[in-house]
């Protein structure tokens, strides 16, 4: 997960809005997750990745969990 301190708040925003509020790996909408979507990294950060914005997706608890530093 990126840290919400890290990413100015106009690209979280973009990048929520890009992904349309849904987890990219299976696609659950926020409004039915008891959770925030985490902003995280397509290709891994642990794999020399960079934040920028077209590296950036939105991923709920447990498919992030259970892609670790895994590329989909």
């Amino acid at each position: 997960m990126v840290s919400r301190k890290s990413l100015p708040a106009a690209v979280q925003r973009r990048v929520r809005a890009a992904a349309r509020h849904r987890c990219g790996y299976c696609l659950s909408p926020q409004r039915l997750l008891p959770w925030e979507l985490e902003i995280e990294h397509l290709l891994p950060a642990a794999r020399g990745s960079t934040d920028a914005e077209d590296n950036l997706w939105l991923s709920c608890r447990s498919c992030n969990s259970f892609k670790c530093a895994c590329t989909p």
